[in-house]
């Protein structure tokens, strides 16, 4: 991915293929994909010169199905990641029109929280598809966790809810693996402050809520920002 793509503080977008299992979509046949996954052939992978997870984020690229520039009655099925940006561009907007007051570093990170491949970025699709539902009020397939975290992303602290007490413990750990922090307490609601054990503050980042009740383990990513 070559400039501007490459800079720092910009959201680059990459293309995705559009996903029809049958083989068609909106009388189109060309860039079909039965992969979600699958890129768009002219779609830019990373790493940056410098390592970095780029592209950030994908959107369709591919038989993207909008209005068609030769007249005023009928529709396209275009291609190129010029389309897939303002997909993108568009679903960031509804999640700031939802809560005007996160930061452009907050949006970026309530994106990636919840796209598809946010635990595992890889060069091709990056942190991967953008998922908007879950934050703007829509189905969230967590909805049935017996973890529920809220507000996510935080900055000053996050609660911890659980369904049930039956707890065998409540770990939090950074994107590296390590524990950072442990709750105890045999209780349902737990507050965090972005703190370690050790009582100190942590950097910004991804982390993950990790809960292990009788024979089973329940994860779920939050995202503090300072």
């Amino acid at each position: 991915i070559g400039s501007p793509g490459n800079s720092k503080n910009v959201i680059t977008v990459g293309g995705v293929q559009n996903y029809a299992p049958d083989g068609t979509a909106h009388d189109n046949t060309y860039g079909n994909s039965d992969d979600p996954d699958a890129m768009y052939s002219s779609s830019s992978r990373g790493w940056t010169d410098d390592g970095r997870i780029k592209p950030d984020l994908v959107a369709q690229g591919t038989g993207v199905y909008t209005v068609a520039t030769y007249d005023d009655i009928s529709f396209s099925s275009p291609s190129g990641t010029s389309f897939s940006t303002p997909l993108a561009a568009g679903a960031g907007a509804l999640v700031l029109s939802f809560d005007n007051s996160l930061s452009p570093m907050q949006l970026y990170n309530t994106l990636i929280t919840y796209a598809s491949n946010s635990n595992n970025p890889n060069n091709d699709i990056g942190y991967g598809i953008m998922n908007i539902a879950p934050i703007i009020g829509g189905a969230d397939p967590d909805k049935d966790s017996p973890i529920q975290i809220s507000p996510n992303p935080f900055s000053d602290y996050v609660n911890i809810e659980l369904k049930q007490t039956l707890l065998t413990s409540l770990v939090i750990y950074n994107s590296l693996g390590q524990k950072i922090k442990t709750f105890k307490e045999n209780k349902t609601s737990f507050i965090w402050y972005g703190n370690s054990n050790k009582n100190k503050r942590v950097v910004s980042g991804v982390y993950f809520v990790v809960l292990k009740q009788n024979n089973s383990l329940y994860v779920k990513k939050i995202v503090y920002i300072k």
